[in-house]
């Protein structure tokens, strides 16, 4: 589950990388495309969050009721 999840975020970061324009006037001039890129940044976010309660819920960590003790409840 966790392999998937980090193929969807490497695809969609080769996504993001091959449509970002090199300076920020160029992105705001994007329109649609950089809802777009947004949307993919956006769904990177929520498969990092997913993998880390993924993780968590493995690891017997407790059921969070919100994202941050998911990040912070890991030791490395």
């Amino acid at each position: 589950m966790i392999k998937t999840k980090l193929k969807i975020i490497e695809e969609n970061l080769d996504l993001v990388k091959e449509n970002l324009p090199n300076n920020v006037n160029e992105f705001k001039a994007l329109g649609l495309v950089k809802d777009g890129i947004y949307k993919k940044i956006e769904a990177l976010i929520q498969e990092v969050i997913s993998i880390c309660s993924i993780i968590n819920s493995d690891l017997k960590l407790g059921i969070s009721s919100n994202y941050f003790p998911a990040f912070f409840s890991i030791e490395l």
